[in-house]
């Protein structure tokens, strides 16, 4: 009998009009927040192959730097795509099933990009289905942080929202140093397909036990959505309400975090993109495993204690917009200090350091920016990072390839290292200035 006592105490809470929203429990809580992270982390194993291989898939093929930075960039014209799509359909669905959904795509795709190569002999065919591969690729992970967001968002108290949501955005980069690490390990020993194939078959076992999860929680709530299927058809009717886009782009803090969020991307993308070219230019003696993990490491390490900080912050009685203000100009600033210096170094040692400390600061981003969705609009905040993280695509798909692109006619890396803080800069001010961490909308 005491099971279904507790299905009928729940059942009741559920039908409460008071009871709008069940967060996790701790349990549910830890099981989801260690899986996310999981996915995080294979998420990038498989975006990382890539840039890992590029090097080698550029001699192979004989390809320029300009043909290189389009196929980097190529990632982020599919990625751009999805982003409004995946935080849309995640509020209204929930983010689970699309997470899922896609993780099936990018995981598969990841695994048979080698093979797919290898369809056509004509070199310029193979360039063309490499870079649809990689748009297909980038469509589908284009709907998991906005789906992440959402997940979050409707799942987890305020109170804890800000490090389960950091936590869990972190594994990224766990996913960076697996492919760093282990990737390296594979191409140095066997080949670039060996990569794609390992990085996929991660992403396929995640997607696997995703399934497994999210199985049993919708078994578990079966009984109940059956018995309240009346209630639930009008509360569903009632949640179907658009996203209120008109008063959202009339905020100037819904826009600081929209520019923001592209600046601090553009630098990441540049260094996330093109530091394994320019270290195996600059320094090839250097050992590909260590500038391919370190970096990421660290970064990992300062995003959990960013999120800590944050929510500690919170609870002393500092003010949500002056916490993420904070986290963010220790991140931007520190950030640009750093990658500044890199063009005044010339030893492998120094180098590793500036790249090292530049990615590791910039983690606070997601102590600020990334998290003042859930602040100004959490029932929208899917679709709110979705808009965000779209427009932060773009230096993906435009900036990699302005890169190259003057890589091949300038050869400078510092103009690289230094426009990109100055667009940094431009991020940072604006949301220093308009950002905001009072709800724009209920």
């Amino acid at each position: 009998m005491a099971p279904n006592n507790e299905c009928h105490r729940v059942l009741n809470m559920k039908l409460d009009p008071s009871t709008e929203v069940r967060y996790w429990n701790r349990r549910e809580r830890q099981l989801w927040t260690a899986c996310l992270f999981t996915g995080s982390a294979a998420v990038y194993c498989c975006r990382s192959a890539m840039p890992l291989c590029v090097v080698e898939i550029e001699e192979e093929y004989s390809w320029s730097k300009t043909d290189t930075g389009t196929i980097l960039a190529s990632f982020f014209w599919g990625y751009s795509m999805t982003q409004v799509l995946g935080g849309y359909i995640s509020d209204r669905l929930g983010g689970d099933k699309v997470i899922l959904a896609a993780a099936l795509v990018w995981s598969l795709v990841t695994f048979w990009t080698p093979y797919l190569v290898q369809l056509n002999s004509n070199s310029s065919v193979r360039f063309v289905i490499l870079v649809l591969s990689r748009v297909v690729i980038g469509a589908a992970q284009g709907m998991h942080f906005p789906s992440v967001s959402s997940l979050t968002a409707a799942k987890v108290s305020e109170k804890e929202r800000t490090w389960v949501f950091t936590f869990l955005m972190s594994g990224s980069h766990m996913g960076t140093i697996l492919a760093g690490s282990v990737g390296s390990f594979a191409l140095h020993h066997f080949s670039w397909q060996a990569v794609f194939h390992l990085m996929g078959l991660c992403g396929v076992g995640w997607a696997i036990f995703m399934r497994v999860l999210v199985h049993r929680e919708r078994e578990k709530a079966r009984v109940l959505s059956l018995e309240a299927s009346v209630l639930s058809e009008k509360q569903t009717t009632k949640q179907e309400v658009l996203v209120p886009w008109l008063k959202l782009f009339r905020s100037p803090a819904f826009w600081s975090i929209v520019v923001g969020h592209f600046c601090q991307a553009y630098c990441f993308f540049m260094v996330y993109s093109w530091i394994p070219t320019y270290f195996h230019e600059r320094f090839p003696e250097g050992n590909g495993w260590v500038f391919n993990v370190l970096p990421w490491l660290v970064k990992v390490l300062c995003i959990i204690f960013a999120g800590w900080l944050a929510d500690r912050l919170l609870k002393s009685g500092c003010s949500v917009a002056f916490t993420r203000k904070l986290m963010e100009t220790i991140g931007t600033i520190g950030s640009m200090a750093f990658l500044m210096s890199l063009s005044h170094v010339s030893g492998y040692t120094s180098a590793l350091v500036c790249i090292t400390g530049s990615m590791a600061l910039l983690g606070f981003h997601n102590s600020g920016i990334m998290c003042n969705p859930h602040d100004i609009a959490p029932k929208y905040a899917g679709s709110v990072f979705g808009v965000m993280n779209m427009g932060a695509a773009i230096p993906g798909f435009i900036g990699v390839y302005i890169a190259g692109y003057l890589l091949d006619t300038t050869q400078s890396w510092e103009l690289i290292f230094n426009s990109t803080c100055v667009i940094m800069f431009f991020g940072w001010l604006v949301f220093v200035i308009f950002g905001s961490g009072k709800r724009i909308v209920d």
